[in-house]
């Protein structure tokens, strides 16, 4: 596959809203030209926007909108089962509850990195695309207008990804994603691997910001505790288990 070109930039980190309030008419957010935003909507999930990006927040008591009308932008989605979290981009849609992904407007449709979880795509109008109603992570779905009920999947690298969210700073947001989730996200970035011993660990839910490159701090911070361990016997790999 060829990889699209990307455009290299100085971060520039502007318009970081910690007192978002929900209004009626929807909130606004954008950034120009060489800049980056991370933002923490109302209901705690994370949206990054990459540069000369534009989008429009409307948050409903049933769901949760987002309009994508420029640009590119990576969603760190609160959970929340009872209301939906829509992205909305060039007549396309996609769904999440709790998960991560990416959704890049172009000039024939969008296409979806899924970063973390799964989500389901669908048209603006909230149809299903028949031909991948669901796409988990570590996939691309690529949406064209004029296919519309049809979309191209793309089985992505670690590097792959690296490449396409290469305008993200370099930390990892989470919300509430489980630790099996994140493990994934650590793994994909970095040459030491992070291994879960049982299940009931892989579900604990973790949150928090944490350097993607560092993958000790994390384990340190996450062990501090002692109610988990880090058995380091193999080269490479940092297995985490409970405490015995």
């Amino acid at each position: 596959m060829c990889s699209s070109d990307l455009l290299l930039f100085a971060f520039v980190i502007f318009g970081k809203n910690a007192n978002f309030h929900w209004r009626n008419d929807g909130q606004h957010f954008s950034t120009p030209v060489g800049g980056f935003s991370r933002i923490t909507l109302v209901d705690g999930s994370v949206m990054e926007m990459n540069a000369d990006t534009r989008v429009q927040v409307a948050f409903e008591a049933h769901q949760r909108r987002v309009f994508l009308e420029r640009g590119e932008a990576h969603f760190t989605v609160a959970r929340d089962p009872s209301r939906p979290f829509w992205v909305e981009s060039n007549g396309f849609g996609v769904r999440a509850v709790g998960t991560a992904f990416d959704v890049h407007l172009t000039s024939q449709g969008i296409d979806v990195l899924v970063t973390a979880g799964r989500v389901k795509l669908g048209t603006q109008n909230h149809q299903e695309i028949d031909s991948a109603p669901i796409v988990g992570a570590g996939w691309r779905a690529v949406l064209n207008a004029s296919k519309r009920g049809v979309a191209k999947l793309e089985k992505m690298s670690g590097q792959q990804m690296r490449s396409i969210l290469a305008w993200q700073s370099s930390r990892l947001s989470f919300v509430e994603m489980p630790l099996s989730e994140v493990v994934e996200e650590f793994n994909e970035r970095n040459d030491l691997q992070l291994r879960i011993e049982g299940a009931e660990l892989a579900n604990l839910s973790v949150g928090g910001s944490f350097a993607a490159d560092n993958v000790d701090s994390f384990v340190r911070l996450f062990t501090s505790s002692g109610d988990i361990v880090a058995d380091r016997t193999t080269p490479g790999v940092i297995v985490l288990r409970k405490a015995r």
